[in-house]
């Protein structure tokens, strides 16, 4: 898959936003990354932290602590909108089917 056809841009509030479609590689190499300790940036949203925006975007540091939630929400949507098997994995790892 070539690099146009796994990213997209999108405009939010003004700001021009490239969303990637990670690797299998990049997924092993985010979830092997220990936790955020701070405690906001792990848990602020329920799906995704704070740190991994940038790895899904071209955002940096200071561009996403720039950013009001709604703003980071609509982020999130468009990450989640380009990775769409990783979210469908990451739902079932965190909430696995009841076994009978």
């Amino acid at each position: 898959m070539s690099e146009m056809t796994a990213s997209k841009v999108v405009m939010i509030d003004g700001r021009e936003v490239i969303f990637r479609e990670l690797s299998v590689a990049e997924i092993r190499l985010m979830m092997s990354e220990e936790p955020e300790s701070d405690g906001l940036g792990g848990s602020f949203f329920e799906d995704i932290r704070l740190s991994d925006l940038r790895r899904f975007t071209n955002l940096e540091v200071g561009q996403v602590e720039g950013m009001r939630p709604s703003q980071l929400r609509a982020v999130i949507t468009h990450i989640k909108g380009q990775n769409p098997d990783f979210f469908a994995w990451l739902a079932r790892v965190n909430n696995p089917p009841a076994r009978l």
